[in-house]
């Protein structure tokens, strides 16, 4: 019997906090990764920049609430971001933030569900990538879009998905991220969708 629990990285944006709140209104057991307050949501602390943060976080899910069997990681924080003036502190925290911490977070989550030989899948979750025009921010967005579909290339031994919004529609958008879990079709594996999909004369659902 699969696990109830679902994991949500980056409740911070609107579409973290979106599937936060419909997930938990359909039933499952939302747990996220952000410092924060809110009593409705089970909260674990976890130092992004952190491998052995990352593994003490997953050991604490996995302890009070069991293996995930649904993992959301969404990329969509805004920052604000002045070129050529960065600072080393911004820099650090847009690689720490949206980069180490992603291949952290999929590296142990990854290892754990093979050796523990657990049931999981995981969706990247990316809002309008197309439409970061920083330097910083466009470098995150697209090693963000590179790190899943080069991951899922790689033939791996567990259900990868991920889906990006390309317009206003966040609502639905996070219905279809939803109703993509509820149903984990194996024509959305190790694919890069697009929502909503392109008409017939667009190009195709994957980039």
């Amino acid at each position: 019997m699969s696990s109830n629990t679902a994991l949500v990285i980056g409740k911070e944006s609107f579409i973290g906090a979106k599937l936060v709140e419909k997930l938990s209104l359909n039933g499952r057991d939302v747990v996220t990764f952000v410092a924060d307050s809110t009593k409705s949501v089970r909260v674990i602390p976890w130092n992004r920049s952190g491998f052995i943060s990352t593994i003490t976080s997953l050991r604490e899910l996995q302890r009070v609430y069991g293996f995930p069997s649904d993992v959301f990681i969404v990329f969509g924080r805004k920052r604000e971001e002045v070129f050529p003036q960065e600072s080393a502190s911004l820099i650090d925290e847009v690689l720490d933030y949206d980069l180490k911490a992603l291949v952290y977070l999929t590296q142990e989550l990854y290892k754990r569900a093979l050796e523990q030989n657990k049931e999981m899948a995981i969706y990247f979750v990316a809002e309008n990538l197309e439409d970061n025009k920083r330097p910083l921010g466009n470098a995150a967005a697209e090693g963000f879009r590179a790190y899943a579909r080069t991951l899922m290339s790689s033939g791996p031994q567990i259900y990868l998905s991920g889906c990006e919004l390309v317009g206003n529609d966040e609502e639905g958008f996070v219905d279809y991220i939803i109703k993509m879990a509820s149903e984990r079709s194996e024509k959305r594996a190790n694919a890069w969708l697009v929502y909503p999909k392109p008409s017939f004369f667009g190009l195709g659902s994957k980039r």
